[in-house]
């Protein structure tokens, strides 16, 4: 995979703990006394008190809490009504994908022409690059680096072909999915961002580019650095640097659809560099541009420019591209490193590729990929589904607000997932309360370490539903969702904090 890449899983701190709970060897945890520990109707009259509590941070509650073992409810508070999820919709597809791929499954980039490849290593013809939905070329597995992904894919394409020489353009195929880019009801204001990014079949660094800035003199624009360097001449520098640490109202505008960036505003003088990672409009042109200039700065020629090519909807009577001849197959990363970060970063454009990923090879061509990637996930545990009331997906990543799901439901899959015989493996995706990913600086103390679970937040949506290790060695699965917050109202977190902690003593 190349130099620089971020460390495995399998490199992960190992949760024991989890092992030997399920196999009924766990003591009580350390620092827990006798005392400490509550009965179920004593877990839910505490956390009753905690909800009817006066000052009780505004919203709607959902609370859903199992008893893994017993399969028994603790406590249950609006847990058949629908909630918005926002991320916690992540345990959904990413489990899906687990069970549908496994986790050693590796998603494959096609390189093929319709030309011929001379054996003196001239290419005669186009060189196509066909996507597979592998999100592995990501910065975010080297070194956080957006060149190194490029220079290691370019590096494994010439190892395997032996291209010496293009006569012809370097194309992006995304053509595996429908070129359907976005949820439903994303809103507008995201797409310029990474976390909005364009689902597509064939990207690079997640479909987005970098936005390096760095103060300038006082009075005189910032210098601003693209990566990748040839969207540099569509970055706008109307901002200035200000005098001093103070001033810092920098703002960044993309016109929808478009590889125009605006930056103003005020960036102060004394202020550290910033990168600003923001969504590429066209994630395999861009693609295929950087591996046309990667290969040009090893000294491989390339006399054509650059190119993409989609499935589109709205085109269902168009002829399917020439196939072409197959020159090689270059395999990304096991689907365990993939759902690592969408589990502990909240990737959205990885959950959202692995979605449509599931209707591969299951739905004809004019198909929408995301329905069909949605009917994968209700059919892996149908009696959960069903009634469909229970659930409502519009996408795979929580973005969209026409998500609906009840936190029973939800709990029921944590319990269905820890019945599992790979349940140890999958539950080192999960952030470790105080230790790790979104979870990192919450639920310290004796409940850190003790917590797996996944967080979910959208403007007036709060989450979070995973696993507590209890202090009496009980495995509990929970899901709190708090829906109508107030926007920038941070509140529920801290009453989601605390319920956690009061399972913890259970």
């Amino acid at each position: 995979m190349g130099a620089g890449t971020r460390p495995t899983v399998a490199c992960r701190r190992p949760r024991l703990l989890l092992v030997l709970l399920l196999a009924g060897l766990v003591p009580v945890a350390a620092g827990a006394s006798a005392a400490d520990h509550l009965s179920g109707a004593q877990v839910a009259k505490q956390i009753k008190k905690v909800l009817d509590r006066p000052g009780h941070p505004p919203g709607f509650w959902g609370v859903s809490i199992m008893d893994v073992q017993k399969g028994t409810s603790l406590y249950a508070w609006n847990e058949r009504r629908l909630f918005v999820p926002a991320s916690i919709q992540k345990l959904l597809t990413g489990y899906a994908a687990w069970r549908t791929f496994g986790p050693d499954h590796r998603f494959r980039t096609e390189i093929a022409t319709t030309g011929r490849l001379d054996k003196d290593g001239t290419l005669r013809g186009p060189l196509i690059i066909r996507g597979g939905g592998d999100p592995s070329w990501s910065f975010r597995f080297f070194e956080d680096d957006p060149a190194l992904p490029v220079q290691s894919f370019v590096l494994e394409l010439l190892r395997q072909t032996g291209i010496r020489k293009v006569e012809g353009d370097v194309i992006g195929d995304a053509t595996a999915q429908l070129d359907e880019p976005y949820g439903p009801d994303w809103s507008w204001e995201e797409f310029q961002w990474a976390y909005g990014a364009k689902v597509s079949a064939l990207a690079l660094n997640d479909g987005i580019m970098e936005l390096r800035i760095t103060p300038g003199e006082p009075g005189q624009p910032p210098q601003i650095e693209a990566v990748p360097a040839f969207l540099q001449p569509q970055v706008r520098n109307l901002a200035v640097t200000a005098r001093g640490a103070g001033a810092d109202d920098l703002i960044v505008y993309k016109p929808f659809d478009t590889d125009e960036f605006i930056v103003s505003g005020r960036f102060p003088s004394g202020a550290s560099r910033r990168v600003l990672r923001v969504a590429v409009s066209d994630p395999a042109l861009t693609a295929a541009r950087w591996i046309r200039d990667e290969l040009l700065r090893l000294g491989v020629p390339v006399s054509g420019g650059a190119g993409a090519r989609y499935r589109r909807p709205y085109l269902p009577d168009a002829p399917p591209p020439e196939p072409g001849t197959r020159l090689a197959v270059i395999e990304g990363r096991p689907l365990e490193q993939i759902l690592l970060p969408v589990m502990e970063r909240s990737i959205n454009n990885y959950a959202e590729v692995l979605l449509r990923d599931l209707a591969r090879g299951q739905v004809p061509p004019e198909s929408n990929d995301r329905e069909a990637g949605i009917q994968a996930v209700y059919g892996l545990w149908p009696q959960l589904m069903e009634p469909r009331q229970n659930i409502a997906m519009a996408d795979g990543s929580g973005l969209s607000r026409r998500n609906l799901v009840t936190p029973r439901l939800m709990t029921d899959w944590l319990c269905l997932i820890a019945k599992a015989p790979d349940f140890e493996r999958f539950a080192t995706l999960l952030p470790e309360a105080g230790r790790e990913g979104t979870l990192k600086y919450r639920l310290d103390g004796r409940t850190a370490g003790n917590v797996l679970a996944k967080t979910g937040r959208l403007s007036t949506v709060v989450s979070m539903a995973g696993y507590v290790h209890t202090a009496s060695h009980r495995l509990v699965a929970f899901c709190i969702i708090v829906n109508n917050v107030p926007p920038g109202n941070d509140a529920p977190k801290a009453v989601i904090d605390e319920i956690v902690k009061i399972l913890y003593r259970y």
